[in-house]
């Protein structure tokens, strides 16, 4: 047990140095929103974003619909991807790359569509490759 719940810490910790960290509310809300539970989260390969458990997609995309970072249509919103920029620790001269990056995820509707945007995060976000 109080392994697992060290493990659920670090995955959290993770999405927080990918993502920006979240409050503890949207945390509660997005493990109940969708489903998601430690077994879910172990283990989990940030470079192949694309397998992880449906479940933590969704997870995920709660968090980020959360953070803002896109709106309840799907729309990513560039503003609030740019107060994030600085926070994720993105190189000055990697920014208009990131952006770009965002930009090209086109509406998020699925937690699946939430993987194009967060291959931006972990590509750019030098706290994500620690």
């Amino acid at each position: 047990m109080l392994a697992e719940n060290i493990n659920l810490l670090l995955v959290i910790g993770v999405i927080g140095m990918v993502l920006g960290y979240p409050n503890e509310e949207a945390i509660v809300d997005c493990v109940v929103d969708s489903g998601v539970d430690r077994n879910d989260l172990k283990n989990l390969n940030w470079d192949q974003l694309e397998t992880f458990p449906e479940k933590t997609k969704c997870f995920m995309k709660c968090i980020i619909e959360k953070e803002h970072i896109f709106d309840h249509e799907g729309n990513v919103n560039m503003e609030n991807v740019e107060k994030n920029v600085e926070e994720l620790g993105i190189e000055a001269s990697q920014r208009d790359e990131f952006k770009s990056c965002v930009q090209k995820t086109k509406h998020v509707k699925t937690c699946e569509d939430t993987i194009p945007i967060l291959q931006c995060f972990v590509q750019f976000s030098p706290k994500a490759k620690n």
